[in-house]
């Protein structure tokens, strides 16, 4: 809805099961929720104290690049984060194919090896803009991570949440 209204005039219709908003030629019509939302601050981890700043458009360039080496099945990369340096690597088994490029990075934290499905890293960076710099905010290979941008926009509170996939050690 954000990216087709450029700040113009939408009317919005509401009944008890739906809400309609409608720009010009577009309706967007959706079902309003009837039971109890879910407490989504349930699952957001609190105990994420390292953190990892890096450029936007120099991660997702290089998560772009190791899609290709990945496996189609888990799609899985794996980031080896050190003080001001994190590899990206994958490997296909299969067709004996691997990568694996270096990201400079700012790091504070113990020094930590962790996987994710990258397709869903690239879902994620597809969201933030490529002229800025992002946070990973991390605990542990098998916990949750929280992205956020490291400038926060007018009217924009941007948090995403990225599953970790184990590794094969």
């Amino acid at each position: 809805l954000l990216k087709i209204l450029d700040e113009k005039d939408v009317k919005i219709y509401l009944t008890k099961s739906y809400v309609s908003f409608k720009l010009n030629d577009i309706e967007l019509i959706t079902r309003l929720i009837a039971q109890k939302y879910p407490d989504y601050n349930s699952v957001i981890p609190l105990e994420n104290e390292f953190a990892l700043k890096i450029n936007t458009k120099e991660i997702h360039n290089s998560i772009k690049r190791m899609m290709l080496f990945s496996t189609s099945t888990t799609r899985r990369v794996k980031f080896s984060i050190g003080k001001d340096l994190v590899e990206i690597s994958a490997e296909d088994l299969d067709i004996g194919a691997s990568g694996e490029e270096k990201v400079v990075c700012e790091y504070q934290g113990d020094d930590l090896e962790i996987g994710f499905n990258s397709a869903y890293v690239n879902d994620v960076l597809n969201h933030m803009s490529d002229n800025e710099e992002i946070i990973f905010k991390l605990h542990s290979p098998t916990k949750a991570v929280i992205i956020v941008p490291v400038e926060k926009k007018e009217n924009q509170d941007l948090m995403m949440l990225l599953m970790p996939v184990r590794l094969n050690t």
